[in-house]
């Protein structure tokens, strides 16, 4: 189900796979979701006393840090190789996006806190930014807006959406409540 989706996935992922069940074209994608990031990456911070933790911009990107530094296995390299080969996405420009958990919410938006790339070509590449997209959720205005707004810090998720770019002549955002 979708709501069990995007409890894994995030509202990104969970959005573009409605729109593609309904019958809408959207670029081809694939959704890494937070089990995966969980599993890899977030292993790194099972050390760090979250209820204790002190959010400054050191403390954070020390955080970000041992997520940038961290290597993946040849099975979490095969995973991400899998999804690029089965939908021919090997030789073409991507967008690596990240589609946090908690965003995208009746709640929250965290609109723009969150870091995406664009143009990334190449399993290395999407694996480098798939590391700095879950970096970007230890960021300072990350943990600053979960914390200001009631949000466990320990509990902090992200998924990423591994999609084909598409060169348009015109684009947009589309709000369906006011923002504010």
């Amino acid at each position: 189900s979708f709501d069990l989706f995007k409890k894994v996935g995030g509202g990104k992922s969970t959005n573009l796979a409605l729109l593609t069940a309904n019958g809408v074209r959207v670029p081809e994608f694939f959704a890494i979701t937070s089990d995966y990031t969980r599993d890899t990456c977030f292993d790194l911070l099972s050390g760090v006393d979250w209820p204790n933790f002190e959010i400054t911009e050191e403390n954070c990107l020390n955080l970000q840090k041992l997520i940038l530094g961290y290597s993946y296995s040849d099975e979490e390299k095969s995973i991400v190789n899998d999804g690029l080969t089965k939908l021919s996405l090997t030789e073409q420009h991507l967008a690596i996006r990240s589609s946090g958990i908690d965003e995208d919410s009746k709640e929250f938006s965290f609109a723009g806190q969150y870091d995406s790339f664009l143009f990334m070509k190449g399993r290395d590449q999407v694996l480098d930014s798939i590391k700095k997209c879950i970096a970007s959720s230890l960021s300072f205005r990350v943990l600053s807006y979960r914390k200001k707004n009631g949000l466990s810090l320990s509990d902090n998720r992200i998924g990423i959406v591994v999609q084909k770019m598409i060169f348009s002549e015109k684009s947009g955002v589309c709000f369906s409540r006011h923002p504010l």
